[in-house]
């Protein structure tokens, strides 16, 4: 079945953040249903991460090397499903550990692959309009929000199995989904990324310090993304309250990237704009840490 390019897109881009954003915030607070220490379950998310880093450019390299990406996103958005599924079964840190690698391994290349297929598309025409990829993210992340507010629904702080299923689900439609993709002709290999490009890259100061604030940026979220979901439900707030919570900084973030971002940077310029953003970070972090007042949280969460 053939259908226009960028509805295909769209398609697999709904289903792959849609599984995001129905597990993403739960994971930690799944791990905890399992009996696990908070050291485990942050060991877990830290390897998980560590995981992604390494399988990410390997596999996206294979994908290159094999010219084939859509196979290849077919086989890990299935592997991470099965991975996923495996979590029910898994009741010891040990088996819950490796699941949760073997679910990292397989996810970390997916939105690598996906923005590779779509970006490298000549652009088509949708209702007589070149059609932007910013259409493709802007529905992804309503996808995110959609997921994220359904699993808020469907869980309970003791049973949080809708989780696993709403993620299998979609990343199984995500396989599918790429079998509507277009069909790309093979384009010459390009030469491998030796040791030398990257060299050449870690000499230039500015990226240098561009890797350390996005590191800092990232660090500064870690503790939230891993214990945020397991705090708040310790203070009683419901899980249809922390998905719209979770949903909230979302939404935020999309309205930042699409409207207030563009005029941030302007005015300010990329200095200046990535200072506020520290500045607004350091508000929601020293609220966040000291209340979990709904009110107070659903006022800071935007700050994301």
């Amino acid at each position: 079945m053939r259908i226009p390019a960028p509805i295909a897109y769209i398609v697999l881009y709904v289903a792959l953040y849609a599984a995001f954003g129905a597990a993403s915030p739960f994971w930690p607070k799944f791990f905890e249903t399992r009996a696990l220490a908070s050291q485990q379950i942050g060991l877990i998310l830290a390897a998980a991460m560590l995981t992604r880093l390494v399988f990410g450019p390997l596999v996206a390299r294979l994908a290159d090397q094999l010219g084939s990406l859509r196979l290849v996103l077919a086989g890990c958005a299935a592997v991470a499903a099965s991975a996923a599924v495996a979590l029910l079964w898994a009741d010891r840190f040990w088996w819950l550990l490796l699941v949760a690698l073997a679910q990292a391994a397989a996810l970390a290349p997916t939105t690598s692959l996906a923005d590779a297929l779509s970006v490298n598309t000549a652009r088509p025409r949708f209702a007589g309009r070149p059609f932007e990829y910013g259409w493709i993210r802007g529905a992804a992340s309503a996808a995110f929000v959609l997921g994220t507010l359904v699993a808020g629904q469907l869980v309970s702080p003791a049973d949080l199995t809708p989780v696993i299923w709403m993620n299998a689900v979609f990343l199984i439609a995500a396989t599918g989904a790429t079998a509507l993709l277009p069909g790309q002709a093979r384009s010459q290999r390009s030469p491998s990324f030796a040791v030398s490009g990257l060299k050449a890259l870690m000499s230039v100061s500015q990226f240098r310090i561009m890797i350390i604030a996005s590191a800092l940026i990232y660090g500064s979220h870690a503790v939230h993304d891993a214990f945020a979901v397991i705090r708040w439900s310790d203070a009683d707030i419901s899980a249809s309250a922390i998905s719209f919570l979770w949903s909230e900084a979302v939404v935020a973030e999309v309205l930042v990237f699409m409207l207030v971002g563009p005029a941030l940077l302007e005015r300010f310029g990329v200095r200046g704009a990535a200072i506020l953003a520290a500045a607004a970070g350091i508000v929601r972090w020293s609220v966040a840490g000291v209340t979990t007042s709904l009110l107070l949280l659903s006022l800071i969460q935007p700050l994301h």
